[in-house]
């Protein structure tokens, strides 16, 4: 059987050979295919925006039920206009372009974008950068390099994940394999070890005993991802991690591009404290923004 999606958008209006969306309508469809969001969080990217739609792979479109989603994060440029331009441009393009009424930085933004995935019933969701920091033409996941790289039957000890996912696919090609989380999990995974501890503690794990760490997508969520990486170091015989004059010298780099402007480098964490509404009325507002501005 196909998948039936039911779809309610009261202020957008889509063509994009799957459905069509009116005011107060509500449009029921049956798809074979996947249903793929490619998110693509963007912030004064005027110059860079319609570049990265444009490098898109075609094949994308064809393999999945596709939509693209441009979150303009209240710039202080025209990136908001050059995506409406590039969408009356490309008509046969699924894009959806809406506009935060007030800035909701960089993870804010994409919270608008996963909660509207969610509400229109997508199953995947691919992150782009607007400045193209991302290059849109990978869609693979770093999670399948990191699948790939590992040898059958090594141990593995990944860290800052569950024991599903990329460590449920390391024990079927029979690695010895041990996840570390905060949370324990709800449910157990066969093959799969595993144990609670916050990484922005000391670990009292026995580590040595792993050929192979993995670190997808945690670092730069840690209190001290540097203090971490030298601890970690410091336990390891072979002293895997390597600490040379090119990780020193772009580290230092790091620090003063940091000082310069905090958005240049991508993982560090940039926190601005401000009271702000929940993401579902933020995702109301936009759309309601966007509404208007079509009028």
């Amino acid at each position: 059987m196909g998948r039936t999606v039911i779809t309610r958008s009261a202020d957008l209006v889509r063509q994009n050979q799957r459905y069509l969306v009116l005011t107060g309508t509500v449009v029921r469809v049956t798809t074979n295919r996947l249903r793929l969001l490619i998110l693509i969080v963007a912030y004064n990217a005027e110059s860079t925006l319609s570049p990265v739609l444009d490098r898109l792979p075609a094949a994308i479109l064809l393999d999945y039920d596709c939509e693209v989603l441009a979150i303009d994060d209240a710039s202080e440029d025209g990136t908001f206009e050059d995506a409406m331009r590039y969408r009356r441009a490309h008509v046969d393009l699924p894009l959806t372009v809406l506009r935060n009424r007030s800035n909701q930085g960089y993870g804010g933004n994409q919270k608008v974008g996963y909660t509207y995935a969610i509400q229109e019933g997508f199953d995947i969701v691919a992150l782009v950068h607007g400045d193209g920091q991302y290059a849109p033409e990978e869609f693979a996941s770093s999670h399948s390099w990191a699948l790939d790289a590992v040898p059958d039957g090594a141990r593995v000890l990944d860290l800052g994940a569950d024991p599903g996912g990329l460590a449920a696919e390391l024990a079927k090609k029979g690695c010895q394999t041990a996840v570390v989380d905060v949370v324990a999990p709800t449910q157990s995974t066969p093959g799969v070890a595993v144990h609670v501890a916050d990484l922005n503690e000391e670990l009292d794990l026995p580590i040595q005993d792993y050929d192979y760490y993995v670190m997808l997508d945690v670092i730069e969520h840690l209190k001290d991802p540097e203090l971490f990486l030298d601890g970690l170091r410091a336990r390891l015989d072979d002293a895997a991690i390597g600490d040379s004059r090119l990780s020193r010298a772009l580290l230092w780099l790091n620090q003063v591009l940091i000082h310069i402007r905090p958005g240049l480098f991508s993982y560090q964490i940039f926190v601005r404290a401000t009271v702000t509404p929940d993401v579902a009325t933020v995702l109301a507002s936009t759309r309601a923004s966007v509404a208007v501005a079509a009028a």
